[in-house]
């Protein structure tokens, strides 16, 4: 059997804190970025615009990757946005910020009303393991 570094609830000494904090930020920085500059070419942003957002974006990827780390699924990995939904938005830029964000909010009550009703449950048997890995590399190879 394998003998981890550290285990499970054991504290890691600051100094590796540090060093896997710096780690993990210049992780979430290109991605970030480039979210950023597809969403401004976009949106037709200017670099006010664009620096904003991308503000907004390193805000809310952290808190919720606090969040998730704290008491969702425990893991720290970065937490921020989909590429995929990104181009759902791109599609519907003609109609407004309204309409984004409009989406957005519409999006956001549905899921949170199927996972409340848990009715998410039946549908696990139609998504095994291996339909799930195809949908995750169809949307891969479609934003190649």
């Amino acid at each position: 059997m394998k003998k981890f570094r550290y285990q499970l609830d054991q504290r890691i000494p600051i100094v590796e804190v540090v060093v896997y904090g710096i780690q993990w930020a210049v992780m979430l920085f290109p991605g970030l970025l480039i979210i950023t500059d597809i969403a401004a070419g976009v949106l037709n942003l200017n670099i006010v615009g664009k620096a904003h957002f991308f503000q907004y974006l390193l805000v809310i990827s952290g808190t919720f990757t606090v969040l998730q780390t704290l008491w969702g699924h425990r893991y720290p990995i970065q937490e921020g946005p989909s590429t995929a939904v990104l181009l759902a938005y791109i599609g519907i830029v003609p109609y407004g910020i309204r309409a984004i964000q409009g989406g957005l909010i519409a999006g956001g009550l549905s899921i949170l009303l199927i996972g409340l009703s848990r009715q998410t449950r039946k549908l696990n048997q139609y998504f095994t393991p291996n339909v799930t890995g195809v949908i995750l590399l169809l949307i891969a190879f479609c934003l190649l």
